[in-house]
């Protein structure tokens, strides 16, 4: 009832984004992402997302899409279903999307400044969530999004979509071949060892 949704912005990690505002009183709050992923009667599943969306929302780095919050709630996914349990997941809003779709905006590159900055900028960016215990495991240009520093006018890259991701202690047993996007399969998941370390 605090959030009004203004439209779909994809699907992504098993469930759908949407882009909605913070509404209280009539004042708007705030624009933000909210992710619904279906839960149904899977408890083991919900506790899984529950612990790995704490972890995320206990992360902050400029070059790590922010979680701010989770809450369960039943929603109807489309008028022919039935409400179901959903975990209600709300995510930083990224206003100039994604890097995938900057690449083919002149305008976009423009404000992005230097490959070399936005390499650094995603690579700061894992090394955050490598520190966490996190394996992204889906990394490609579609899942870093852009938000704009109006102090510079340049677009700050975010690492973002964790529906792949796994703790690094938990690789092994989750890994399976339909996992992520095999064009973009992380080199660490590959060299990650039994006791889930990373491996030089």
């Amino acid at each position: 009832q605090f959030f009004i949704e203004l439209g779909k912005l994809g699907r992504g990690g098993g469930g759908a984004v949407f882009a909605c505002e913070h509404v209280l009183n009539g004042t708007v709050l705030g624009r933000y992402a909210v992710k619904k992923v279906a839960v149904g009667d899977d408890t083991e599943w919900l506790t899984r997302l529950l612990h790995e969306a704490h972890r995320l929302e206990a992360m902050r780095h400029e070059n790590v899409i922010e979680y701010r919050h989770s809450w369960l709630e039943d929603w109807q996914p489309s008028p022919f279903a039935p409400q179901v349990p959903h975990l209600f997941i709300l995510i930083e809003f990224a206003e100039e999307g994604s890097l995938e779709q900057a690449l083919l905006s002149p305008k976009s590159v423009a404000s992005l400044g230097s490959m070399k900055s936005v390499f650094l900028a995603v690579a700061l960016g894992l090394a955050h969530l490598h520190s966490r215990g996190i394996l992204h495991r889906d990394l490609k240009p579609s899942n870093i999004l852009l938000k704009r520093d109006t102090k510079t006018n340049t677009l700050i890259p975010m690492i973002s979509d964790f529906g792949e991701a796994s703790l690094a202690s938990g690789a092994e047993k989750s890994r399976t071949g339909a996992t992520g996007t095999i064009e973009y399969t992380a080199p660490e998941l590959l060299r990650t060892d039994i006791r889930g370390q990373f491996q030089g």
